[in-house]
């Protein structure tokens, strides 16, 4: 019942959310999932009012007014459509949503008095990306709207997996790249023209124009001119680099789907065997290797009322069957239920952390500039990061806690993490507003094989402690926010039972007053004899805020993670 309740409120808050994403003036992302969420019987009328109220809220009336039309049009495209096709085909729904957005911006783009045909032509070259982005968006809202509300109705086992073309999508992913990379060479072979020869033609213009300004008003002009061409070659190419990052996401996640399942048909009929005699009902069963070579199992199954299974059974008689022991994960159930549910198994991991953390504030400010997180993903590593952003007070506390917000979602998603930040990198440089940057230091610890790595983006060092051993590791890259590529150091290190990794931010270096500031924080560790990472990150900011006059003079920060093995 709580899924049933959650599930939908959960769709709507993304209803809401998709309406502040904009590109160009353009809501494509908005049109993509409420095309998408369509396919869900009476959705579409309850998700109307909600996206209407956003875009009122993200953009003002008029644009309200104009997208409740296109909204509108789409529910009845989508509806007559759906009285003709049982089973919605998710490729004719992103054509609906394609259509109705092409003819609603066309409407208004011809409408509107452009001041030149070059800005006019300029502009209807920047609707092909946001076609291209409504349609692929739309097809993957659908696929994952099915997949999270529709689950049964579209299994991939029972259905043959209604309607998915895998390699139909994957084309799409291929388009997307080939986008991109048009998207830059148009870049590169435009802007190395245009500042000279729109200088030139813009001054001549105004002198044969006569003496109704002055020469420094045109200059000015054209400089003005200038910096918003600039600002959309910026944001084209920041658009460029989300397209090559959803096409390596696409092909990633539908490649398993595509590819042989070889270990499924020796052990599946084993396991059914096994677990039939436990009077346990299992469907679907799934075995087979990750990317990183260690086993996944994914069923359904039910019990027999009044059996006495339970879970715990269920995986000894998986690690019996496998070789391995495993361990449950997203358990969505105590017991095992008497209708079938759905469970997931990875092998068990070698390693578990602890995390102890403290946190203070510059003197004067109200809240933190810094942010941090710490993650067990069930995928068996161990993710934490600290974000500082520049400056202090609520300002940089918003930016560091959007960005924290973010590495938290995609962390979830299994993305590999040098993809996450290019993909945050590429969203902070769209928002012309904010004008501050923020330090990244991330850190993901593999709890199979111990090892740790270190990702830094022009953060503070880390200190990894080993008994009386403690080594710096330092970074000299650029914040994010500032280039259009990522500059981060990418630092792989071995753990051992017993380490602790030891993030801090600048805060916390800056309070020491000594030239070697590293050399100094790394003997203030190598002191500390508690093995309780809370205790050890309170002894930390003790010793930075006693070091400061007892007074912070920047916001201060330390997060301690220990790694012991598993016995």
């Amino acid at each position: 019942m709580t899924q049933k309740v959650l599930k939908p409120l959960f769709l709507l808050m993304i209803s809401w959310a998709v309406t502040g994403i904009t590109f160009f003036g353009c809501n494509p992302i908005a049109l993509a999932w409420y095309s998408a969420g369509n396919i869900l019987p009476v959705f579409g009328v309850v998700i109307a009012p909600v996206m209407a109220g956003g875009i009122y809220f993200y953009q003002g009336f008029l644009p309200m007014c104009k997208y409740t039309m296109i909204i509108l049009m789409t529910y009845v495209c989508i509806n007559l459509y759906k009285k003709w096709a049982k089973n919605p085909n998710p490729f004719i729904l992103a054509g609906i949503s394609v259509m109705t957005m092409v003819v609603m911006e066309g409407a208004d783009f011809y409408m509107n008095n452009m001041a030149s045909l070059h800005w006019s032509t300029f502009k209807m070259l920047t609707y092909i990306p946001i076609i291209m982005l409504n349609w692929s968006t739309t097809i993957i809202f659908t696929y994952g709207i099915n997949k999270f509300m529709v689950q049964k109705k579209l299994s991939p086992i029972d259905d043959g997996m209604q309607n998915v073309d895998a390699e139909q999508v994957l084309k799409t992913a291929k388009a997307f790249k080939g986008i991109a990379s048009k998207m830059q060479y148009i870049n590169s072979e435009y802007n190395e023209n245009f500042q000279n020869e729109y200088l030139e033609n813009h001054i001549n213009e105004c002198v044969c124009s006569g003496c109704a300004n002055s020469e420094i008003q045109y200059m000015e002009r054209a400089r003005l001119n200038y910096l918003w061409f600039s600002k959309m070659v910026e944001t084209r190419e920041a658009m460029a680099s989300q397209f090559n990052e959803v096409s390596k996401i696409v092909e990633k996640f539908l490649r398993p789907a595509i590819s042989e399942d070889l270990l499924t048909d020796r052990m599946a009929e084993k396991i059914q065997r096994k677990f039939r005699e436990k009077k346990i009902y299992a469907k679907k069963i799934r075995v087979v290797k990750n990317e990183k070579e260690y086993i996944e199992v994914e069923f359904y199954a039910k019990k027999k009322k009044r059996a006495k299974a339970t879970v715990r059974m269920m995986t000894d008689i998986i690690s019996r069957v496998v070789g391995k022991k495993m361990r449950m994960v997203n358990l969505e159930y105590g017991n095992i239920p008497l209708e079938y549910g759905k469970f997931q198994l990875l092998e068990e991991v070698n390693f578990h952390t602890l995390q102890g953390s403290a946190k203070t504030v510059k003197r004067n400010e109200q809240v933190s500039g810094d942010n941090f997180t710490y993650l067990v993903l069930d995928k068996g590593q161990t993710f934490m990061s600290i974000c500082d952003g520049m400056g202090s007070g609520s300002v940089a506390n918003e930016y560091s806690g959007i960005i924290i917000d973010l590495l938290e979602q995609f962390m979830d998603s299994g993305l590999n993490e040098n993809t996450i930040l290019r993909l945050i990198n590429s969203v902070l440089l769209t928002k012309s507003g904010w004008d501050i940057s923020t330090t990244v230091d991330m850190g993901m610890i593999d709890l199979y094989s111990g090892t740790c790595r270190f990702l830094k983006s022009g953060a503070a060092c880390t200190f990894i402690k080993r008994g009386n051993w403690v080594e710096c590791i330092k970074s000299t890259s650029l914040p994010i926010g500032v280039l259009n590529e990522v500059d981060v150091e990418t630092i792989t290190k071995k753990l051992y039972d017993g380490d602790f990794v030891i993030m801090i931010s600048d805060g916390i270096v800056e309070s020491l007053q000594c030239d070697d500031k590293e050399k100094e924080m790394a003997n203030v560790i190598m002191d500390i004899e508690s093995n309780n990472p809370k205790e050890m990150a309170l002894i930390i900011m003790n010793e930075a805020i006693k070091l400061s006059g007892g007074v912070p003079k920047d916001d201060m920060t330390v997060l301690v993670t220990g790694i012991w093995r598993k016995h």
